[in-house]
Order: structure tokens, then C-alpha cells, then sequence
């Protein structure tokens, strides 16, 4: 049986939400939690590397206003 991500995640500051996931997926992450409107006009996202552990994505997402997905 496979558990969830456990431990402390740390959480990015980017200056482009969509870029910066895009990039993570390209180095082999794989989205685990969100995007999620948050506070601000800011997003957020969880992403896991090949090895099990999550980085925290946030930051504006161009194209967005409010907190629709």
C-alpha cells in the first residue's frame, strides 16, 4: 500500500503559477493537490517528484480573476 506525502512541505513563491507547474511536470512531477485560488489573486498547488516528495507551488496565475478554476 502506497501512504500520502507525509512531513513538511515547502511552498515556492513563483512569479508565474502556470509556467512554474509546467515546468515541474516537465522534470517529471506529478500534481498531488489544486490549484486552488487562495488569497490575493494568488494560486496554489502541490506537486510530487519522481522520489515521493512535495513542493508547494504559489503564486498569480495570469488569466485568472477571483477564484474560478
Amino acid at each position: 500500500m502506497v501512504s500520502g506525502a507525509a512531513g513538511s512541505v515547502v511552498h515556492w513563491a513563483v512569479d508565474d503559477f502556470d509556467r512554474a507547474l509546467k515546468h515541474f511536470e516537465a522534470l517529471g512531477a506529478l500534481l498531488y493537490r489544486g490549484p486552488m485560488a487562495i488569497q490575493e489573486g494568488l494560486w496554489m498547488c502541490q506537486v510530487r517528484d519522481p522520489w515521493g516528495n512535495c513542493i508547494g507551488l504559489r503564486g498569480p496565475r495570469s488569466g485568472y480573476k477571483g477564484e474560478e478554476a
